[in-house]
């Protein structure tokens, strides 16, 4: 056989490769159509540790799902799509089943499209499954994150410190170690969110509150005072750094003075999801919550899920009584809670007003008794001022000591004050000298010798 011979039939065979391939994914169009979503110029995307840019374009085409064109495989056991556990031959399928996996396919492709919508993040991988991240983790949690990734720490202390966002359990994390690579619209893109959270717009900057007792340090870094705590729309600020995550408020909570009854728009074939099905929820709910008891006004409320023409199903969950699994049409389950407000909840506007005053009386009395908090990514160590005078010394004493962060580390641990091994680590490694904390615990020394005396 000749060169060109050999050539030619290598050739084929790679064509007929190809046409197969080919045929292969056309009869999956086929079956199953193509559904373009909108574009969202919201929320936050990456794809196996890659961040891709916005606006974001959802679609399915045929079995498979895209974000801007890059794949994201289907979980092999979630929730939001039971019906695709497991490799799938479309014509091994009933006529029902295709039907039903056509539906469970395309709300899946909606749960994602409306996400983003509202700001969430979500962090897909090519293995299957993914992290969302609420629009508040988006905005004030994956900051820390970029920012971690972006260190000169180790792999595997990148990895350890990631843990902690218990992020593993839903997917491989290793590609966001491996190929996240920073870029200036991400950094945009969070500060935007979370400037918009705050709420400004609406709720204003309220008049400093000056303290000037107490002790402060932020990620081991002490704060100098006097601690001036100030809300900025819905965020409560220390030394003009936010000090909590705002609080979560919507202007269209519903009133619940008037009953509702179902659309009549809503049908069997209305999905899950749909925006006319959420707000006759929320607003059912405001309803009978406002007017009978708890577990009274849960019962309705499930009652009136199991009469929604789209719902084939309902099960109280066995684990979590609260927790309601709606079977649809589309061919999902869903757990859906049936308490009222939750913590996400919208809320009116005098009372997210008032948990914001609420926070900022709580923290300042606290400093203004005399307390000391240490704050860190795994929340905050209060200690007391009852015994003050002997820890925080002793604290600072082991800081301003030339041991090594490692004996540092353990020296603190072994005084039990109650903080996670990671805040301890971050104390440690970012503490550095202060004249003024100097100053103020050698006052804190003299003080103490005295009332001995």
């Amino acid at each position: 056989m000749t060169r060109t011979n050999i050539l030619v039939l290598l050739l084929g065979i790679v064509l007929a490769f190809c046409g197969h391939t080919a045929v292969a994914e056309d009869r999956y169009v086929k079956e199953f159509g193509i559904t373009e979503g909108m574009p969202v110029d919201k929320g936050i995307v990456f794809v196996d540790g890659e961040y891709i840019t916005s606006p974001y374009i959802v679609s399915r085409r045929g079995l498979t799902l895209y974000v801007n064109n890059h794949e994201i495989k289907r979980p092999r056991r979630h929730i939001e799509t039971p019906i695709l556990t497991g490799e799938i031959d479309p014509s091994q399928l009933s006529g029902q089943n295709r039907q039903r996996l056509f539906r469970a396919l395309d709300a899946t492709r909606r749960i994602y499209e409306e996400g983003l919508s509202r700001g969430c993040g979500y962090l897909f991988s090519s293995k299957g499954g993914h992290i969302r991240l609420s629009p508040y983790a988006a905005a004030y949690e994956l900051p820390k994150v970029v920012e971690l990734l972006t260190s000169n720490v180790s792999r595997d202390e990148k990895q350890q410190k990631l843990q902690h966002h218990n992020w593993q359990v839903h997917i491989d994390i290793a590609p966001l170690l491996d190929n996240f690579v920073p870029s200036p619209q991400l950094m945009s893109r969070m500060t935007q969110q979370a400037e918009e959270l705050l709420r400004v717009d609406v709720f204003g900057i309220s008049e400093p509150l000056s303290v000037t007792e107490g002790f402060v340090f932020l990620h081991g870094r002490y704060v100098e005072v006097p601690y001036v705590f100030q809300r900025k729309g819905l965020g409560l600020f220390l030394n003009g750094k936010l000090f909590t995550a705002p609080e979560d408020w919507s202007d269209e909570a519903p009133s619940g003075d008037t009953d509702v009854t179902i659309p009549a728009d809503i049908s069997a074939e209305t999905s899950w999801f749909d925006d006319t099905l959420v707000q006759y929820l929320a607003s059912k709910k405001a309803y009978l919550f406002k007017r009978y008891p708890p577990e009274q006004a849960r019962a309705m409320v499930a009652q009136a899920i199991a009469a929604l023409p789209l719902v084939t199903d309902t099960q109280r969950d066995k684990t979590f009584p609260g927790v309601l699994n709606v079977t649809t049409t589309e061919g999902l389950t869903i757990p859906h809670s049936l308490d009222g407000l939750s913590p996400r909840a919208p809320r009116d506007r005098n009372s997210v007003l008032k948990a914001v005053q609420t926070k900022t009386d709580h923290f300042s009395g606290l400093l203004g008794k005399g307390v000391c908090f240490l704050i860190s990514d795994s929340g905050w160590t209060c200690l007391s001022p009852l015994t003050l005078d002997r820890t925080l010394p002793r604290i600072t004493e082991i800081l301003f000591s030339g041991q090594t962060q490692e004996a540092k580390w353990l020296a603190i641990k072994q005084l039990n004050l109650g903080m996670p091994d990671t805040a301890i680590v971050e104390l440690v490694s970012g503490f550095s000298p202060s004249p003024e904390l100097e100053a103020r615990i050698i006052g804190m020394r003299r003080s103490a010798s005295q009332v001995q005396q």
